[in-house]
Parts: structure tokens; sequence; C-alpha cells
């Protein structure tokens, strides 16, 4: 079972912060910060509101599964990886096939733990006409 003590810490932690900082941005002391993260203490609703709009993913807080919201800085990075994906393959595609592509990498690249560069990413390339 899913437990919100453990996906807070991984949020804070996905997002660079430190216990202090987090709880600062979260309107809470650190020590209630780090009772949430061992499950000691459970978060009110003003916590997690602000715990959202200091980037973590609700549907992963609650139910440790990710929300498919766009992610900008993840999308640029695939569109920047394609492009010298292509270079690398000697290869154009049309903004259809580019599409698709970035599709099938933004997934891969969202996963936790995939990291994707051009070499890699020259295998997706065979997949369009």
């Amino acid at each position: 079972m899913h437990n919100i003590c453990d996906t807070i810490k991984f949020e804070r932690e996905r997002l660079g912060f430190t216990q202090e900082h987090f709880a600062k941005l979260c309107g809470v002391s650190r020590r209630s910060q780090a009772n949430y993260e061992s499950g000691i203490r459970a978060p009110d609703a003003d916590y997690l509101t602000a715990a959202i709009k200091a980037g973590c993913d609700l549907e992963f807080l609650f139910n440790g599964t990710r929300s498919k919201q766009l992610d900008e800085a993840a999308l640029e990075d695939c569109i920047e990886i394609l492009e010298d994906a292509l270079v690398l393959a000697g290869r154009k595609l049309t903004a259809k096939q580019k599409a698709r592509v970035i599709c099938v990498l933004y997934d891969e690249y969202t996963d936790d733990g995939v990291e994707l560069t051009a070499q890699s990413v020259v295998r997706h390339l065979r997949l369009v006409g």
C-alpha cells in the first residue's frame, strides 16, 4: 500500500530542496517537515496545497503514480536530444514524424531512471518511415 510520507520525501528530494527550505515553502517548521516524512504526523490541506505550488505532483503524492502533466523542461530536453540524434543519424523527419518520436521520447524520459542520449534515440528513428 502507498504511504504519503514516502512520496513527500521523494518529491522534496526530486525537486532539490532541503527539509528546511521545503518546510519554509510549505509554511511549516523543519521539525514538522521531518515528522511528515517519517510518518509521525500527516500533513494538512494547507501544507499539501503549498507543496503542489512548490512543484510536487499531486497524483504522485496521494497514490504513488505520476500524473501526465507536461514538464516543459523535459520536453525541451527531448527536442534537443532528437535534433542531436537526427544530425548523428544523418536523417530528416517531417513535423508529423518528429511529433511521433518526441511523444515516445517524452514518455521514456519522464519515467524515473531512464536516461536518454542522442545515441540511444537513434533506435527510435528506425520506427518512423
